[in-house]
């Protein structure tokens, strides 16, 4: 099933936004949507959470730690320059 979701969301709320359809409409799990989009429209801050201890791949719940602290991070980060470096994450 292919959902129909803009490439690069102007507003950090419209990407959650975005994230949440395509949570629902490709049955993944919160955090996965949330790694997947990001690394389509912000790849350098998708980069920067991979694999640190906020990764947000795994959660299955908005009100996960990682999940949490993964929506605050790239909501710091969100409207930085898009090829700025990002710091990354212990």
């Amino acid at each position: 099933m292919k959902i129909d979701v803009p490439r690069d969301p102007k507003t950090f709320l419209s990407f959650m936004d975005e994230v949440r359809s395509l949570s629902k409409g490709m049955n993944w799990r919160i955090g996965q949507a949330l790694f997947n989009h990001l690394l389509d429209v912000r790849p350098l801050i998708a980069d920067a959470l991979r694999g640190s201890n906020i990764d947000p791949f795994y959660s299955n719940s908005t009100d996960s730690t990682h999940y949490k602290m993964a929506v605050k991070f790239i909501e710091m980060w969100w409207n930085e320059p898009i090829d700025k470096e990002i710091v990354p994450i212990a």
